[in-house]
Formats: C-alpha cells, sequence, structure tokens
C-alpha cells in the first residue's frame, strides 16, 4: 500500500485463499514489466477514485442505482458470516475494533434462512467463470424474486 489508513487498525494481516493467490500470481506473471499488478494506463498504482469511478460507470452501464463501492465490504462480511459463522474472524478481517459494529452484519444473516443463503451463494457464483452458462439461472432467479 503507498496510502495512508484510516486508523492503525485498518492496518492488518488478510489472508487469502490458495485460488485467489494463484489467480494474482499468473496475472502478476503476465503483467511483468509493471512494478504493481493493479495500475493505471501509465503504470502508477491505481487510486481509490479511479476504482470508483469504473465500478460506477459499470453500475451505469447496467442501468442500476449508484452504490458505493463500500457496498462490496457489506457483501463480503454478509458471504463470510454465511459462510463461517465466526463473527470474531469476520471481525478481524473488517478490521472491526468492537464486535458491535460487525454485529450488524450478523443481525441481516440472522434474517436469512437457509434458501436464502444457499440461492444468494449461488448468485454470487453465477459471476465467476461459467457466467455466461448461468445466464438462463440468474434471469429466472430474478423473475422468481420479483413475483414474490
Amino acid at each position: 500500500m503507498e496510502e495512508d489508513t484510516k486508523t492503525s487498525a485498518s492496518v492488518r494481516l488478510l489472508l487469502l485463499s490458495d485460488e485467489l493467490v494463484s489467480i494474482l500470481a499468473e496475472m502478476k506473471e503476465e503483467r511483468q514489466d509493471r512494478e504493481f499488478l493493479f495500475t493505471d494506463m501509465e503504470g502508477k498504482l491505481l487510486k481509490y477514485n479511479a476504482i470508483q469511478s469504473a465500478f460506477n460507470h459499470g453500475f451505469m452501464a447496467l442501468k442500476l442505482p449508484w452504490r458505493s463501492t463500500h457496498i462490496l465490504r457489506h457483501s463480503y462480511a454478509t458471504m463470510a458470516l454465511i459462510a463461517t459463522r465466526d463473527i470474531s474472524s469476520v471481525q478481524a478481517s473488517l478490521g472491526h475494533t468492537s464486535s458491535r459494529m460487525t454485529e450488524k452484519y450478523a443481525k441481516v444473516v440472522a434474517l436469512l434462512n437457509r434458501e436464502t443463503a444457499e440461492k444468494t451463494t449461488k448468485a454470487f457464483n453465477l459471476f465467476g467463470s461459467e457466467r455466461e452458462n448461468n445466464q438462463g439461472l440468474l434471469e429466472s432467479s430474478t423473475n422468481e424474486f420479483i413475483r414474490q
């Protein structure tokens, strides 16, 4: 990281899955000419406003209402709690100094029943490498949600 963090608690070690490490290693190998993996057109480290701008353009292209990139943090926290049911680990990975903040996500998870949790996980998986094959499933799931 080149920029300062909001607080000293923001500096933490995050463990990555073996699969993600492998993907990042492949990307780094393909970009041997660059010092950083995620760069702008000049090879400089991406700044937050560039990431936010690309994120916003994606929402506009999909004709969706604007959302801050912070929504990704909420999505991660919710999915991590669904997957692990370990509020302490999620708290640590988010850098929350108080468990009260993380408990807000836990309340959302508690409202989800198993069927909702499984459908949500499947929906996240639809955006993976098999996205094209799953487009019909995504559309039918969306239509089912709208009918409900």
